[in-house]
């Protein structure tokens, strides 16, 4: 078949068309991989920083961590072996003041404790702090005693016997109460932990 004479004085005109269409797809893959290389770059960098992060987050949380079991130890070791007591923490209820913490230092063999509250506040006019046991083998908790709140909300200590034999760990409950004696709790809760566990049932 003959080709057509003026085609072939096409022919350079149609390569170099055809070859510059290739060079502008390859420029375009080669532009967006670099470009997805550099995303991948960046990502990797913002991945190690947030891990850097995370890493220096977690060891502050665990010097924190030392350093409070550092102050509870040096709070109590006057009075306590904590290797041989409970240590139970106390939060605020769900929607109450979060700024308040405290522990409760609890010896099973003495059957008595120390409350160790920070950032706690001054109770109201008319109000006092009272500290609850909730054995989980008894019915109703049963008063440990009144309290007042360190001034300008600083360290509260507050030491306590139970009243009645505990058979089992304990949980606490503070509320505030009318000042005088009381048989049961009314007064709203201020801090409590952890929930009693119930009795096993055969």
């Amino acid at each position: 078949m003959a080709v057509p004479a003026g085609f072939l004085g096409w022919l350079p005109w149609v390569a170099a068309a055809v070859a510059a269409l290739l060079a502008g797809i390859l420029i375009e893959v080669y532009l967006a991989a670099r470009m997805e290389i550099t995303i991948l770059n960046d990502q990797s960098a913002l991945t190690q920083v947030e891990n850097q992060s995370l890493r220096q987050r977690l060891e502050a949380e665990r010097i924190l961590s030392a350093r409070r079991i550092a102050d509870l130890s040096a709070d109590t070791r006057d009075w306590y072996d904590l290797t041989q007591c409970d240590v139970v923490p106390l939060q605020p209820p769900a929607g109450g003041d979060g700024a308040a913490a405290a522990v409760v230092v609890w010896d099973p063999h003495r059957q008595q404790g120390t409350l160790l509250a920070r950032r706690l506040p001054a109770a109201p006019a008319g109000r006092e702090y009272r500290l609850w046991i909730v054995d989980p083998r008894q019915p109703a908790p049963f008063a440990a005693g009144g309290f007042a709140a360190a001034d300008s909300g600083g360290a509260t200590r507050f030491a306590f016997r139970a009243e009645r034999a505990v058979a089992a760990t304990p949980g606490f409950v503070v509320t505030l109460e009318p000042p005088g004696p009381a048989t049961r709790p009314v007064g709203p809760v201020a801090l409590a932990g952890p929930p009693p566990v119930p009795p096993a049932t055969e």
